[in-house]
C-alpha cells in the first residue's frame, strides 16, 4: 500500500535543511547533486539512454488489490416446513424480481383452507340470524320505515288541502319573480362584473409598465449598470498598477499604496456588482407581481361572468321545481300507486314484527365469539397456503441450490441464494494514509487476473465510514462500480508557471500561487518508493513516497464491462484510483531530471540538433506523476534528452499495475505561479 506523499515530503525537507552536514553532502554526492554543473563531454551519446519530450496525460493514483463482489446477495428460505414438489429453476439460472422459484406440497393446506372458509361462512350466517332482533337501532329504523310507508299511503288516498295549494302557488310565483330579476341583470352589466372589469384593466396597465421596465427602460437598472462599468474600469487600472509595483518591489508590495488601492477597487467592484444585481432583481420582482396581479384580475372577472350565468341557471331550475310541485297537487293517485304503497306498508310491518321477536343475549355473545374464531382459523389457513411458494427477491442468478424435488425443507432453512450480477463491485482495502485522497465519483481502473490485458473502467461508489484494523495496520473498505466511467477528483487542466522559491503572490481574480519548497528535489523513479528529496520549485507541495506498484510497462486505455465477458464473483485483481490528473501536458521521464541544489530546480541534458553534442538546460516543472513530470519551460516537444547513469532506476512491487511514484505539487507555483483561472485557488 502506498504511503502518504505528505509524510514523505516532511522527511525530505527535514533532511535537506541539514545541507551543511558532511553526511548529507556525502549522500547527495551519490546521486550527482554535489555540483551545480556536469560536463556533458562525459556523456557517450552512442551508448547513453535517451528519452523524448512528448505530450501525455499525467496522473497520481492509489493502487490496491481486491476482488469482485456482488452488489446484492439474497437468501431464499421457505417460511414453513414441507416437502418440495415444484422447482422452476436450476443452478446458474438468471431470474427476475418476483419470479416464481419453487413450491412445497399444498394438498393438505388447500383442503384446510377451503374447510376453514366454509366453516366461516356458516358461522357468519348463524350470527346474522341471531342478532336481527337484538339490535335496538335496527328496530328504530324499522319503525321509521313503517311510519313513512303509512304516511305515503294516506297522502295518496286523500286530496290536496287548501293550505297546500296556496303554499305551492306562492312558491311558484316567488321562483318566477326571482328568474325575471336574474334575466334583467344578464341583459345588462351587473355591478360585480363591472368592478371586476375595471380591476382587470388596471392590472393590464400595470403589467405593460413592468414589461417596459424589464426591457431596459428602468432608470435604476441603467444607473446601476453604469456604476458597475466604472468600478470595473477602476479595478483594471489598479490591477495594472499593482502588477507594475510588484515587479519593481515584490518584498514591499504588502503595505504599498498599490496593494491598498487594488483592495479598495475590488471591494467597490463587488459592491457595484451587487447593486446592479439588486436592481435587476427588483425589476424582475415588479414584473412578476404585475403578472400575478393581472392573472388574478382575469380570474376574478371570469368568476363574475360565471356567477351571473350560474345564478340564471339556478333561478330557471327553481321555477321548474315549483311548477312541478304545484302540478303534482292536482294529479289523482293511480290505482297502481296505491297498491304499491299498501305493499310497502305490509313489508315494513313484517320486518318490524320479526325484529321484535325476543332473543337471548347470551346466545348472541356466543354466536359472535364463534364467528371471530372461525374468521381467525380461515385467515391462518390462507396465510399458511401462501407461504408454500418462494419468489426471487431481485434480478440475479441462482448461485446456491440446497434441495431438489421431493426433499423436505424446514422453515427458515436456506434453500437458495440469488446474487445480482448486473452491476458488480470491486472491493479494495485502502491504507488509512491514502484514504484522504479518495472521493466518491473518482475515475478508476480495475485489472482482473483473468483478463490481465483488459483494464476495466470503474468509479468509486462507496467509502466505508469506519476503518478495519488488522495487526497494526488500519485500512478502509472502498467499493468501485465496475464498468462505470467517472471523472478524477482533484485538479485537471494546465499547470501553473513556477516562480522564485519562497515568494508568494496574493490571490487576484481567480488565480493564486503557493510558496515553493526551499530545497531541490530528487525526482521519483518509476515503480520505486522515493527515498529522499523535496518539492521542485514552483510546486505547491513536496513529492511523496511512491506506491509499491508493479514491474512492467504502464497500461493505457480501458474497456467497459461489456467488453470483458464473464466477470465472476470472487475474481481477484488490482485497481488504480486516479486521485488527480492533467491532460495534454508536455512531460519528460522522471529519470531525465537532474536536481540542482544551487538553483533549487531541475536541469536536463538535451541532445543538440547536430546529434553529436549536448547541453544542460534549466527547466521549470509542474505536475508530477509516478513516471513523468510536466515541463512548463526550457524544452520543446520532440526534444531528445539523455539520462545520466547516476539516476536511481530500481523498480519494485509485485506483478500488476506499475508502481506509483511521488505525487507532484498542485498546479500553480510560487512568486507569480498561477493555478488554472477557473479554480480560484
Amino acid at each position: 500500500m502506498k504511503k502518504s506523499a505528505a509524510l514523505s515530503a516532511l522527511g525530505l525537507v527535514s533532511m535537506l535543511t541539514l545541507a551543511g552536514c558532511a553526511v548529507v553532502q556525502q549522500q547527495l554526492g551519490r546521486f550527482g547533486i554535489g555540483s551545480t554543473t556536469t560536463s556533458t563531454s562525459e556523456v557517450n551519446l552512442a551508448t547513453a539512454t535517451k528519452v523524448t519530450v512528448e505530450k501525455s496525460t499525467l496522473e497520481t493514483k492509489v493502487v490496491a488489490n481486491g476482488k469482485v463482489i456482488a452488489r446484492n446477495v439474497g437468501i431464499v428460505a421457505f417460511p414453513k416446513a414441507g416437502q418440495v414438489v415444484t422447482l422452476a429453476v436450476k443452478l446458474g439460472d438468471q431470474v427476475k424480481a418476483g419470479q416464481f422459484l419453487a413450491q412445497q406440497d399444498t394438498a393438505d393446506l388447500e383442503f384446510t383452507a377451503k374447510q376453514s372458509y366454509a366453516s366461516y361462512l356458516s358461522t357468519l350466517a348463524t350470527y346474522s340470524q341471531t342478532i336481527k332482533a337484538a339490535d335496538s337501532r335496527d328496530i328504530d329504523t324499522a319503525k321509521s320505515q313503517l311510519a313513512s310507508a303509512q304516511a305515503a299511503l294516506a297522502d295518496l288516498q286523500k286530496g290536496p288541502s287548501a293550505n297546500d295549494v296556496a303554499s305551492a302557488r306562492a312558491n311558484l310565483l316567488n321562483a318566477q319573480n326571482a328568474l325575471k330579476l336574474k334575466q334583467d341583470a344578464a341583459k345588462g352589466v351587473s355591478q360585480e362584473i363591472a368592478s371586476a372589469k375595471a380591476q382587470l384593466d388596471n392590472a393590464a396597465t400595470a403589467l405593460r409598465s413592468a414589461q417596459a421596465a424589464a426591457a431596459g427602460n428602468d432608470t435604476s437598472v441603467a444607473s446601476a449598470l453604469g456604476a458597475l462599468q466604472n468600478a470595473e474600469a477602476t479595478l483594471k487600472t489598479n490591477q495594472a498598477s499593482y502588477d507594475r509595483a510588484y515587479k519593481t518591489n515584490p518584498a514591499g508590495i504588502g503595505g504599498s499604496s498599490a496593494g491598498l488601492n487594488l483592495e479598495k477597487a475590488t471591494n467597490d467592484y463587488n459592491v457595484a456588482k451587487a447593486n446592479y444585481q439588486k436592481a435587476l432583481d427588483n425589476s424582475k420582482v415588479s414584473l412578476e407581481k404585475a403578472s400575478t396581479d393581472y392573472t388574478l384580475a382575469q380570474g376574478n372577472y371570469q368568476r363574475a361572468l360565471d356567477n351571473s350565468k350560474t345564478d340564471l341557471t339556478r333561478a330557471q331550475n327553481d321555477v321548474s321545481v315549483a311548477q312541478a310541485n304545484y302540478n303534482k297537487l292536482f294529479e289523482k293517485a293511480k290505482l297502481g300507486q296505491i297498491a304499491s304503497a299498501e305493499s310497502q306498508v305490509a313489508s315494513a310491518q313484517a320486518k318490524l314484527d320479526q325484529l321484535l321477536t325476543p332473543n337471548n343475549s347470551e346466545s348472541v355473545a356466543s354466536a359472535k365469539a364463534k364467528l371471530e374464531q372461525a374468521e381467525i382459523s380461515w385467515q391462518q389457513a390462507d396465510a399458511n397456503l401462501k407461504k408454500t411458494a418462494v419468489y426471487a427477491p431481485f434480478d440475479g442468478v441462482i448461485t446456491t441450490l440446497n434441495f431438489d424435488i421431493g426433499d423436505f425443507m424446514n422453515g427458515g432453512q436456506k434453500a437458495m441464494e440469488v446474487v445480482a450480477l448486473d452491476r458488480p463491485l470491486f472491493e479494495i482495502d485502502v491504507d488509512e494514509a491514502d484514504i484522504a485522497n479518495i472521493r466518491v465519483g473518482q475515475q478508476s481502473r480495475v485489472l482482473l487476473q483473468a483478463y490481465s490485458n483488459r483494464p476495466i473502467t470503474a468509479t468509486v461508489e462507496y467509502i466505508a465510514p469506519a476503518a478495519t484494523t488488522s495487526g497494526n495496520i488500519n485500512t478502509v473498505k472502498v467499493r468501485l462500480a465496475i464498468g462505470v466511467s467517472g471523472r478524477p477528483q482533484g485538479f485537471t487542466g494546465q499547470g501553473g508557471q513556477g516562480g522564485q522559491g519562497g515568494q508568494v503572490r496574493p490571490a487576484a481574480q481567480g488565480q493564486a500561487g503557493t510558496p515553493a519548497a526551499s530545497a531541490a528535489a530528487t525526482p521519483a523513479v518509476e515503480g520505486t518508493p522515493q527515498a529522499s528529496g523535496t518539492a521542485a520549485p514552483g510546486q505547491g507541495r513536496p513529492a511523496g513516497q511512491g506506491g509499491q506498484g508493479a514491474q512492467g510497462r504502464p497500461i493505457t486505455g480501458t474497456f467497459n464491462a461489456a467488453q470483458v465477458p464473464n466477470i465472476i464473483i470472487g475474481m481477484t485483481g488490482t485497481s488504480e484510483v486516479i486521485t488527480s490528473q492533467i491532460e495534454n501536458a508536455l512531460s519528460v521521464a522522471n529519470r531525465a531530471l537532474i536536481p540542482n541544489r544551487a538553483t533549487r530546480g531541475f536541469e536536463v541534458i538535451r541532445v543538440l540538433p547536430d546529434g553529436k553534442s549536448t547541453e544542460r538546460v534549466v527547466v521549470t516543472t509542474g505536475f508530477r506523476s509516478q513516471n513523468s513530470t510536466q515541463v512548463l519551460s526550457g524544452v520543446n516537444e520532440g526534444d531528445t534528452l539523455v539520462i545520466l547513469q547516476t539516476t536511481p532506476t530500481t523498480t519494485g512491487g509485485a506483478a500488476g499495475f506499475p508502481g506509483a511514484g511521488g505525487g507532484g505539487g498542485a498546479p500553480g507555483g510560487a512568486g507569480g505561479g498561477a493555478a488554472p483561472a477557473n479554480t480560484g485557488r
